[in-house]
């Protein structure tokens, strides 16, 4: 009877000891996703983080190695990981991206009605980030607008500033 008590017990223990460690797993893992996402270099959408026992693994793809190298240092510093796995795979940027970049660039460029003072165009699986200043608010408009209607462009992520047209003048 003691016997069974016993192994009752020493179950029960595991049984609680494995309950808090999933709940440890998963707070580890959310701490890992929160610093990468508050550093803001990389696309969390592209990774996926899993936790056991402390040991995080790192899975998905970056375009460089930096990228893959800061996805780690990221994970290292988060609370509670005891140690990193790095299966984050670099691939290069696909042919069709930087297709659509220069076909992106090209629309912009060309267009008179656009007065770009600065232009960065960035293309990941056909979604457009826009960097740049423009002088006025409709040249924003426009700017994202022709991008959005490019083919293959799933997406438009505006970060075009807009200068004060006053400012400019009172510069000159």
């Amino acid at each position: 009877m003691k016997t069974i008590a016993m192994t009752v017990l020493v179950l029960a223990v595991c049984a609680h000891s494995a309950h808090a460690q999933m709940q440890n797993d998963d707070a580890v893992k959310t701490a890992v996703e929160s610093t990468i996402e508050r550093d803001g270099h990389l696309n969390l959408d592209d990774l996926q983080v899993s936790c056991a026992d402390g040991l995080v693994t790192l899975r998905g793809t970056v375009l460089t190695g930096d990228e893959r190298g800061l996805a780690e240092l990221l994970a290292m510093q988060a609370s509670g990981v005891r140690g990193v796995r790095n299966d984050i795979a670099v691939v290069l940027k696909l042919d069709r991206d930087l297709k659509l970049e220069k076909l992106a660039e090209r629309t912009l460029l060309d267009n008179p009605l656009l007065h770009i003072a600065e232009l960065e165009l960035q293309s990941r699986h056909g979604v457009m980030t826009l960097h740049g200043i423009v002088l006025d608010p409709n040249e924003r408009w426009l700017a994202q607008r022709l991008l959005s209607e490019l083919p293959g462009v799933h997406g438009v992520v505006d970060d075009i500033e807009v200068l004060n047209r006053s400012a400019v003048s009172s510069a000159a």
